[in-house]
């Protein structure tokens, strides 16, 4: 009779094994891909906020230098500066624009993101990976922008920045495009030789 309790605990025993075995087997795998989920996602917002930041950023370094050659340039930088987080191969293009009412490239209503010309002012800057260099299509002229103090028509400048967020485990998603853009209005020239804002418009 003992012998047959303690064969029947010792098989009771060996299936709570098994239960504990097949559930650990079904559940450890969820566990890890919540795990890695919850770091992917948390990499992802955080270079996010970088965009974010860069564009905020660079846009601030545009509006400062009103009529300055290179102010693009230093905008780039800026926003370079920003992402310093981020590697360099995952930042893809900045745009430094003339902005319309609603903040995009052009004198369309509404507008969009899809063309960077130097006709309607705009600079487009695109990173190579492959030979670690900038290239720069269109163009922002300059000698057009007014930054005149209380200007009902003073110019305002845009930056638009598309970067990749590359997956750390690839377990979830291999990249995500991240794209964000930021406007602000030149800031108006100070007085040179008594005359308020000095050359702040187009002659």
């Amino acid at each position: 009779m003992g012998s047959q309790c303690c064969g029947r605990l010792r098989s009771l025993a060996v299936r709570q094994q098994g239960a504990v075995a097949v559930e650990a087997a079904l559940i450890i795998p969820l566990l890890i891909v919540l795990v890695f989920g919850i770091i992917e996602f948390g990499l992802l917002i955080r270079d996010y906020v970088a965009v974010t930041a860069a564009t905020r950023s660079a846009a601030r370094v545009a509006s400062a230098e009103p009529r300055a050659a290179g102010f693009d340039t230093d905008a780039r930088e800026a926003a370079l500066h920003a992402m310093s987080s981020l590697p360099i191969g995952d930042l893809r293009e900045v745009w430094v624009y003339r902005a319309n009412a609603d903040g995009f490239p052009g004198t369309d209503a509404g507008g969009s993101f899809a063309n960077c010309t130097a006709s309607i002012d705009c600079v487009r800057f695109s990173y190579a990976p492959e030979t670690q260099t900038w290239t720069a299509v269109g163009g922002f002229d300059y000698h057009k922008v007014v930054a005149c103090q209380g200007a009902a028509d003073a110019t305002s400048v845009g930056v638009y920045i598309r970067a990749d967020h590359q997956s750390l485990t690839r377990l979830i998603f291999d990249s995500v495009g991240m794209a964000e853009h930021a406007v602000m209005r030149f800031e108006p020239m100070p007085t040179v030789n008594g005359l308020a804002g000095g050359n702040c418009r187009p002659t």
